[in-house]
């Protein structure tokens, strides 16, 4: 509250992007151009991470990471929760959250939510279509991709740039897509939709969501406008989920 009140409120963006006139109060490192939210990450930065090699060694193994909670979690996860040197540690950084079916650590509760939805025990969604190649995460797809697929085929990755519901098969561009399929019609008894637009004649099963569409929806521009590219949503919900997948290292 404090660092709003003196930072934020009341003060112009004091931060222009080189590309165009965009001002933003995120400040950027001048040596590699990353930008951070708070000055705080920034001076963490500069102090462990822009040009700094690693300094936080496993005391059980050979890894090496630039970040205390990278190698809290290798330790939970690989080691089996041993006890990390106390130089290394203070009380609140010692906290870690256990996944109870397979032992695996997360700092923050959303990751641990996250892994126990699409992670654990839950199969592959994402296949190779060249080979028998598959893994839970489009980044390790793409990865995959990059390293088989030759060079001068390299457009092609953006045609398997796709969310796989496990269930169905079904395929979305964007994980919210993917979200919602899975959350309201993956499996799910097909609803009648007995509330019809006249405008645009979309269906809906209720009252209710027909006038919300009414209201927000039809004929109209979306409201909710991404703070980091120019994306905009008609849901606060389908922003917040776009920025979870799109943004979520830039937030970080």
């Amino acid at each position: 509250m404090l660092r709003h009140m003196k930072l934020e409120c009341g003060h112009p963006p004091t931060y222009r992007c080189m590309f165009c006139p965009h001002l933003s109060k995120r400040m950027k490192c001048a040596k590699c151009g990353k930008c951070y939210r708070y000055k705080r990450s920034l001076n963490r930065h500069l102090k462990y991470e822009c040009g700094v090699p690693p300094q936080f060694s496993c005391p059980h193994c050979v890894y090496i990471t630039k970040h205390k909670s990278s190698l809290m979690l290798h330790i939970g996860n690989i080691h089996g929760g041993y006890v990390m040197a106390p130089k290394y540690l203070n009380e609140e950084e010692s906290i870690l959250l256990k996944c109870n079916k397979c032992g695996k650590c997360y700092r923050h509760q959303t990751s641990l939510h996250r892994h126990i939805k699409y992670e654990c025990g839950v199969p592959p969604q994402f296949f190779c279509p060249h080979c028998q190649y598959k893994t839970r995460h489009r980044s390790s797809l793409k990865l995959h991709l990059a390293n088989t697929i030759p060079p001068n085929n390299q457009d092609r990755l953006k045609n398997f740039n796709k969310y796989m519901c496990p269930n169905c098969f079904k395929s979305y561009r964007h994980v919210e897509s993917l979200y919602r399929h899975q959350r309201y019609e993956c499996g799910k008894e097909p609803h009648r939709k007995q509330f019809i637009c006249n405008v645009c004649k979309r269906g809906y099963q209720h009252t209710s969501t027909l006038k919300r569409h009414l209201k927000y929806e039809c004929g109209k521009l979306p409201q909710f406008n991404c703070p980091y590219c120019p994306m905009a949503k008609y849901h606060k919900q389908e922003l917040k989920l776009h920025i979870f997948s799109k943004h979520r290292d830039t937030i970080n």
